[in-house]
């Protein structure tokens, strides 16, 4: 009979790798002081809150104003440059 060999528990190595990660990104993103969104963010100036709602479900680079450039805009200007 042959002996099959057991395969890790993957949790065991995700939940470490992605804690490991989200400290990481927290230190770049502060050393290179970015811009980034915070809470008063979210519910700062004129906007609906069906649009600020929208932000999650619409194409990125989606405004609600309608003068944002979409992620597939974008790339018909850089395949057209091409």
């Amino acid at each position: 009979m042959t002996h099959v060999h057991e395969i890790p528990n993957l949790i065991y190595f995700a939940i470490p790798f992605f804690v490991i990660t989200l400290i990481m990104e927290a230190i770049i993103t502060s050393k290179k002081n970015m811009n980034s969104y915070t809470l008063k963010d979210a519910f700062s100036g004129n906007i609906s809150l069906s649009d600020r709602i929208s932000y999650f479900f619409k194409p990125p680079g989606w405004k609600p104003n309608g003068k944002g450039v979409l992620s597939s805009d974008l790339r018909k200007e850089w395949e057209r440059e091409l």
